[in-house]
């Protein structure tokens, strides 16, 4: 089941995709048997017939948790330098004031 907020996003790309039989690609969460919930790319690609419809559509579902951890992780580091950096530059200012 995906992730309630990711819903009506997943939902209305995936109907773009069926309508237009255009190529699906979407991240979101989905739950998993014990509740917790993990990140998810999910990719399609429709098989067309020779009148160009999507008769089947063949996709992927690939697991990327670890890849959404690392980024959230590095998110948070950049905003800790950013704040050491102006700590550090406001602490030189008032250095150079003496």
């Amino acid at each position: 089941m995906v992730h309630p907020e990711d819903w009506q996003t997943q939902t209305q790309r995936w109907q773009a995709a069926t309508q237009n039989s255009t190529f699906y690609e979407a991240q979101h969460r989905i739950r998993q048997a014990n509740g917790s919930y993990r990140w998810f790319l999910v990719r399609g690609i429709p098989l067309k017939n020779d009148q160009q419809q999507a008769v089947r559509w063949f996709g992927t579902c690939t697991d990327i948790e670890q890849q959404k951890q690392l980024e959230a992780e590095r998110g948070q580091l950049l905003q800790q330098e950013q704040a050491a950096r102006a700590e550090a530059e406001a602490a030189n200012r008032i250095k150079d004031g003496f």
